[in-house]
């Protein structure tokens, strides 16, 4: 099979093997299969892995396992280093130097319970943590880089993190990617997860299958995301099971940090094909015990738009009025309250999140939509802690 169709992170791993044996062997064969993986591994990872660190697929659980595995070759590295050449320990050492920026992008990627946000094909019980594969990079000698506590935005992979005021809120605002081979891509693009109090609260749904059905076509689709969908209609086009069509194009407008408020601003045209005016623009603020979601809709029409908070299993919401009150799943402690403008139809919907294959766990989810009254150009949600 050409090259070209080997889904990369198969390549990876072939020639991760090819390593293996090459040095667990001697001869001449063994030498090419060292030589080899090595030559596709420099190609590969000079593609798969972004300049800010984040794996090209965009998927937080495949981000894990590639990780694993380049550690795995570093260790490999470490325990023969007297058996290799000059070239071949320049290959290791920059192995370490790379690591170190996908334990940084993993980390925040994280939540505070030590599991991985879901954007794209993610899932638990796939990948390991980043406290595990964190340990490792230690004992191997490889240190943890220093960056921003509060915020970061990782320009490259289109992901940014909130960290501030016992809130981590983490959001989609890039592309769909690779360009050429989206097989793991969804159509989750302006999409959040956020935690208050080191618990999750808002979620993306998860994946709990990869075969070709129903199933696989709604958690892949925009209206199982916490972002603005119209018409029940997907942002990229997803189909089939690991096939994405017409894709939104991301824009980030603005985006900033100070002693009071983390700000992120971007736009997408993902149903620009129906109107040209189709622009959806998301704005997230975060103040002390108050964070703010703004969904601006270019045309000035909300009719047929909808935007969805999908809530943690572990979280009970009451609607009273205009707000919605969350509490633990005890029912005892709230957790955050949501208060919404005037002229919206607020409702609590049944759903469910799958947290791993095979796996669903029912859940509720906060459905807005603008009745015939609403004038505005923008729908504000303010989320009080």
């Amino acid at each position: 099979m050409p090259n070209a169709i080997i889904p990369r992170d198969h390549l990876f791993v072939n020639a991760k093997a090819l390593i293996f044996s090459g040095i667990f062997f001697n001869g001449e064969i063994a030498e090419s299969w060292l030589s080899k993986g090595i030559e596709i591994l420099k190609k590969q990872l000079n593609e798969q892995i972004l300049e800010d660190g984040g794996h090209f697929e965009l998927s937080t659980m495949y981000h894990g396992l590639i990780l694993e595995d380049i550690l795995d070759l570093i260790n490999l590295g470490v325990s023969y280093s007297n058996s290799l050449n000059k070239s071949q320990r320049s290959f290791f050492l920059n192995l370490k130097i790379l690591s170190t920026r996908m334990l940084y992008w993993y980390k925040k990627m994280h939540h505070p319970d030590n599991k991985i946000s879901f954007f794209n094909d993610a899932t638990f019980e796939i990948s390991s943590d980043y406290i595990k594969l964190n340990q490792i990079a230690k004992k191997l000698g490889i240190k943890n880089k220093k960056g921003n506590k509060n915020f970061n935005f990782f320009e490259k992979s289109g992901y940014f993190r909130f960290d501030k005021w016992s809130v981590v809120l983490i959001g989609d605002v890039g592309r769909v990617g690779p360009s050429y081979m989206p097989g793991h891509a969804h159509a989750d693009t302006l999409s959040f997860e956020m935690s208050i109090d080191g618990k999750r609260l808002v979620v993306n749904s998860g994946v709990s299958t990869y075969s070709s059905s129903e199933e696989r076509l709604l958690q892949r689709g925009t209206p199982c995301h916490s972002t603005l969908n119209y018409g029940n209609l997907n942002s990229s086009e997803v189909w089939s099971s690991f096939r994405v069509g017409r894709r939104a194009n991301t824009t980030v407008k603005k985006y900033f940090q100070n002693k009071n408020k983390l700000y992120m601003s971007a736009y997408h045209d993902g149903y620009n094909h129906l109107n040209k005016n189709y622009l959806h623009r998301r704005d997230w603020s975060l103040e002390k015990n108050l964070i703010t979601i703004e969904d601006y809709f270019s045309n000035n029409n909300f009719f047929g738009v909808e935007i969805k908070f999908f809530l943690h299993p572990f979280i009970k919401p009451q609607l009273a009025g205009k707000k919605i009150v969350c509490f633990n799943l005890k029912g005892k402690s709230k957790v955050a309250e949501f208060n919404f403008e005037e002229n919206l139809n607020i409702e609590i919907i049944n759903t469910f999140w799958y947290p791993a294959f095979n796996k669903r766990i029912k859940n509720f989810c906060i459905s807005i939509r603008p009745n015939e009254e609403f004038k505005n150009n923008k729908i504000k949600t303010y989320i009080n802690i």
